[in-house]
């Protein structure tokens, strides 16, 4: 929670959320990257644009409708572009 707020609240932050309010539960994740490190990463590196269709799926959105029972409705980027014009 403190990764983004500076290096001293940030370390006090984190250190509350951890050992003062036990917010956090104990893990291990083998090969896992710290946040600012994957921001910093990915700051350095060169945006390689997609070539998108219309006709490509955007989203996959779940929903109960009505019955409750959940169901993917799938977005193309068409519909996401033409929802956004209307708006």
């Amino acid at each position: 929670m403190g990764d983004r707020r500076g290096l001293l609240k940030g370390a006090l932050v984190n250190y509350v959320v951890r050992n003062v309010k036990k917010m956090v539960p104990s893990f291990n994740l083998q090969g896992a990257v710290r946040f600012n490190h994957a921001l910093a990463k990915g700051t350095a590196a060169t945006l390689k644009r997609p070539d998108l269709k219309p006709t490509y799926v955007a989203v996959l959105q779940y929903t109960g409708g009505t019955t409750g029972v959940s169901k993917g409705a799938v977005l193309l980027h068409s519909n996401v572009i033409a929802n956004v014009l209307q708006v």
